[in-house]
This record gives structure tokens, sequence and C-alpha cells, in this order.
């Protein structure tokens, strides 16, 4: 099956073709007779020798003409919802538009919505839910885990030697948690004039002007 348009020159917003779902002898007649989904390809661009930029696009309706809920882009983004048209990151899953924009450090996934937004991770009542950080060299080397039966919540590393810190203020580090139970708190940028505590805290500090 191929749809094919019979424009000799296909410019930004020409629609290449499209399948319709239909329920045409439906006997309710008015929103039931519409279109009740649909999948079509758009041209983004002026295609050109070197260009044929087209987003897919996937539509469902509830009480109307089916309206797009969902796009592939030409530069392999998804974005999931009305106001995710122009994918922010590589999966943009979105409620309504916040006017900002992702990160670029951090646009693999990104969730939007104009008042509240959130990510909800959840597991069986004894089972762990965690979010992992990991590399090619570690998979586990960090994480975050919740198990609901215990009321246990952990956040850190788990390297060997690893350390946890905390950031304040404009990314200044305030406190740091290393892999021999000591806690250093510091109140300037610099990390000294720090206090150290915890297990054997004043044998071998974190940093040399630590007291």
């Amino acid at each position: 099956l191929t749809l094919s348009t019979a424009e000799t020159t296909v410019v930004a917003n020409d629609v290449l073709g499209k399948i319709n779902f239909v329920a045409h002898l439906e006997a309710s007649g008015t929103d039931a007779i519409l279109p009740g989904a649909s999948i079509h390809a758009l041209a983004t661009d002026t295609f050109a020798a070197d260009n044929n930029a087209t987003d897919l696009i996937f539509s469902t309706g509830a009480s109307e003409t089916a309206t797009e809920r969902m796009r592939i882009s030409s530069a392999r983004n998804v974005g999931i919802g009305s106001d995710a048209t122009t994918p922010l990151g590589k999966l943009h899953v979105a409620s309504a538009d916040s006017g900002s924009a992702a990160h670029a450090d951090a646009d693999e996934l990104v969730v939007e919505g104009s008042t509240a937004a959130g990510i909800s991770i959840i597991s069986d009542h004894d089972a762990t839910a965690k979010i992992i950080f990991g590399c090619s060299e570690d998979t586990q080397a960090a994480r975050i885990t919740n198990t609901q039966s215990t009321g246990v919540f952990t956040i850190g590393a788990c390297q060997t030697n690893g350390v946890t810190k905390i950031e304040a203020g404009s990314g200044n580090v305030r406190m740091v948690i290393d892999d021999n139970s000591k806690i250093s708190l510091s109140n300037n940028d610099s990390g000294s004039n720090n206090t150290v505590f915890g297990y054997n805290a004043y044998n071998g500090a974190m940093d040399d002007s630590a007291e």
C-alpha cells in the first residue's frame, strides 16, 4: 500500500497521505460518523533534492473529528499530547504548554504541564520502586529507591568510595556524605571552614581545611 500526493512542489504542512478510520453507516449520526482516528504524513519543510522532512501524526477523537494526540517528528523525536506537536526531547509527554524549554543535558525524556507536572513510579506494596543511574562500566552507579512496606527511602552513590553531595543556592555544594560515614557541612563555596562529623570524623578529614 502506497499513499502518494499529487503535489509537484511539496511545502511545509502539505499532507503526503492519510488514513481515516470512520463509521460512515453509524445510525446515530453527528459525531458518530466523524473520523474517529487517523494517521497522516505531514511535510514540515519545502521538499528539495536533499530534504523530505516529514512528521507522522496519530489522531483520535472523543466527541469531535479526530485530533492530534501523538507525533513522530523527522528529527526522530516523539511527542505525546496536543501540546507536544514540536517535541522538546526524544520523548516529550505534555498535558499543557509551560512555555519553557528542556535542558540540553536532560532532554531524552521531557514531562511537561502548565501547572503541576510529575512522574509516578508505582510498584507493588512489598516491592522497591527505583531510579537507577548507570553507565557502560557500571549499571548501578547511583540510585533513588523507595520500599513502601518498610517505609525506607534511599538516595545515594553505589560505587566503591562513592560520595553523595547536596547542593543549595546556585548549585553550591553544602553537604557531602562519603563512604566512611563522614558528613561534611560547608558554609562557603570553597569548602573551607567545614564542619565534619560522623564515625571517626577526625581521622582523615574530607579536605585539609576541615576542623
